[in-house]
C-alpha cells in the first residue's frame, strides 16, 4: 500500500514537481513591418501561450502604450467560442510587458482556404461561425476595425473559427484612439476616414472576406455583394442577419429536395408498383387479395400526397419568412432615414436661433444650452414613438431594432454638437 501521508506512489520523495510560473522555450511568431507590436510563442505549465509586446523601438511611445492597453481591457472580457482568449497583462522578463493569450494551432483564413479541400456546406459553417463571433463582439458595442485574413484563424481539431487581434478594435465608452483604422482592402469607406462608425464596419470587411473566397457559391457573392456596398444603409444591419441569410436559403434547398425526392417515390408507386402487383393478383385470381393490395396502395398514396403538401406547405412558409425578412430591413431602413430626417430638424431649430447673431450675450447663450440639453434629454423618444406605431412591444426583436433607432438619432446629435462647437465658441461674449 502507498503512504497516502507522503505521497500518492508514483514519485519518489526527491522527487520535484515543476510549478514554475516563468514563460520559457520563447519564441519570435511575428513582428509587424510597419506596426507597433511583436508576437512571441512561450510555453508555461505544459501549454503554449501567446505573448503580445510593443516593439522596442516604440516600447516607450505613449499614444502605443495606451494602445495595447486598451486592446487588453477591450478583449479580456470577451468569452466565445470562436474569440481567442485574453488571459492576463504580464510584465514577463525579457519582453516587457505582454498581453497573455491562449495559442491556436491551425490556420489563418487565406492559407486554410488555398490548401484545405474544403465543400461548399462546409465553407458557409465556417462563414457563419466568422458571424457568430462578430455578432458577439457587435452586442458588446465593439467594433473590431481589423477583420482580415490574418486575423481569422481557423483551428486543425475540428476546423472551427478563432477571431483574434483586437489591436484596433474601438468600444463606445472609448474617448482616445479615434483614428481612422483598418488595412486596405479590407477597411470600410467611412472607416478610412475622420467620424463616427458602426458594426457595418465590420460587416463590410466581412463582405470582401466571402466573396474572395476560392470556393465561394453565386449564394455566398450575392451575400457578400451586399455585405461590401459602398453605402451603409444597403449593407445587412447585423452578423446575425448574414448568418439568417446563409442559412435559410440552405434550409428551402433541403427542403424542395425532398419533396422531389417524394415525388419521385410517389411516381414509381403510381406507375410502376399498384400495376405491377395488380397484374399479378389478375393473373393469378385472388380478387380479394387483389382488392386488399390496390386499398393497401391507395392509402401509401394518400400517406405520401399528404407529405408532400406537408413540405410545399414549409416552402410557401420559408419564402414568405424570406420576404417578411426583406420587408423587415426595407422597414428598418425607412424607419431609420425618418429617425434621422427628425434628428435632423431639431438640430435646424438650434441653427435657426444661431442664424441671425454675430455674438451671442448671456442670455443668448443661456437659451443655447437649454435647447441643447432639452434636445438631449429626450433623445430616444422620437425612436420609440414610432417603433410601437409600426410593430408592437411584444415583437421579439423591438428591444435590437430600438437601440438601433436611438443610435441613429444619437449619431446626428454628435456630429452636430461636434461640428457646431466651435461655430458657437466663436460668437460667444
Amino acid at each position: 500500500m502507498f503512504d497516502s501521508d507522503k505521497n500518492s506512489g508514483f514519485f519518489s520523495d526527491d522527487s520535484n514537481i515543476n510549478v514554475s510560473e516563468k514563460f520559457s522555450e520563447i519564441q519570435l511568431l511575428h513582428a509587424s513591418k510597419n506596426g507597433y507590436t511583436e508576437v512571441y510563442k512561450a510555453k508555461r505549465y505544459g501549454r503554449w501561450h501567446i505573448l503580445k509586446r510593443l516593439t522596442e523601438k516604440e516600447s516607450e511611445n505613449q499614444k502605443f502604450k495606451n494602445l495595447i492597453q486598451k486592446e487588453f481591457e477591450v478583449s479580456y472580457l470577451l468569452s466565445h467560442q470562436n474569440i481567442a482568449r485574453t488571459y492576463g497583462i504580464e510584465d514577463v522578463p525579457g519582453l516587457g510587458i505582454c498581453i497573455v493569450q491562449e495559442y491556436i494551432d491551425g490556420w489563418n483564413w487565406k492559407e486554410f482556404f488555398e490548401q484545405q479541400d474544403i465543400t461548399k456546406a462546409e465553407t458557409e459553417t465556417l462563414v457563419c461561425e466568422l458571424c457568430d463571433a462578430l455578432q458577439y463582439i457587435h452586442e458588446q458595442q465593439i467594433i473590431h476595425r481589423d477583420i482580415k485574413p490574418a486575423n481569422i484563424l481557423v483551428t486543425r481539431n475540428g476546423h472551427h473559427i478563432k477571431l483574434i487581434d483586437f489591436g484596433l478594435a474601438d468600444r463606445d465608452d472609448y474617448a482616445i484612439l479615434k483614428d481612422p483604422a483598418g488595412t486596405s482592402g479590407y477597411a470600410s469607406p467611412e472607416q478610412q476616414k475622420t467620424g463616427l462608425i458602426d458594426n457595418r464596419a465590420d460587416i463590410y470587411a466581412l463582405g470582401i472576406l466571402i466573396g474572395n473566397l476560392p470556393n465561394c457559391s453565386r449564394k455566398l457573392k450575392r451575400i457578400a455583394k451586399r455585405c461590401s456596398e459602398v453605402q451603409t444603409s444597403k449593407r445587412y444591419i447585423s452578423a446575425n442577419d448574414v448568418k439568417l441569410s446563409i442559412q435559410s436559403k440552405k434550409s428551402r434547398s433541403i427542403a424542395i429536395a425532398i419533396l422531389v425526392l417524394i415525388i419521385v417515390a410517389l411516381s414509381t408507386i403510381l406507375f410502376v408498383r399498384l400495376p405491377q402487383r395488380i397484374s399479378q393478383e389478375i393473373v393469378i385470381q385472388q380478387d380479394t387479395v387483389t382488392m386488399q393490395m390496390v386499398e393497401q396502395q391507395s392509402a401509401e398514396i394518400d400517406s405520401l400526397k399528404h407529405l408532400a403538401d406537408t413540405y410545399a406547405h414549409e416552402i410557401d412558409s420559408m419564402k414568405q419568412i424570406g420576404n417578411a425578412e426583406a420587408e423587415s430591413a426595407n422597414q428598418m431602413l425607412e424607419l431609420q432615414d425618418a429617425v434621422r430626417a427628425y434628428a435632423k430638424s431639431v438640430c435646424a431649430k438650434i441653427d435657426k436661433f444661431l442664424a441671425d447673431r454675430t455674438q451671442l450675450t448671456s442670455d443668448d447663450w443661456q437659451t443655447y444650452q437649454n435647447m441643447q440639453t432639452e434636445m438631449m434629454m429626450h433623445r430616444g423618444e422620437y425612436p420609440l414613438k414610432l417603433l410601437l406605431s409600426r410593430i408592437p412591444k411584444s415583437d421579439r426583436n423591438f428591444a435590437s431594432k430600438l437601440e438601433t433607432l436611438k443610435a441613429v438619432e444619437e449619431k446626428v446629435y454628435e456630429e452636430y454638437l461636434r461640428a457646431n462647437y466651435m461655430k458657437v465658441e466663436m460668437v460667444h461674449e
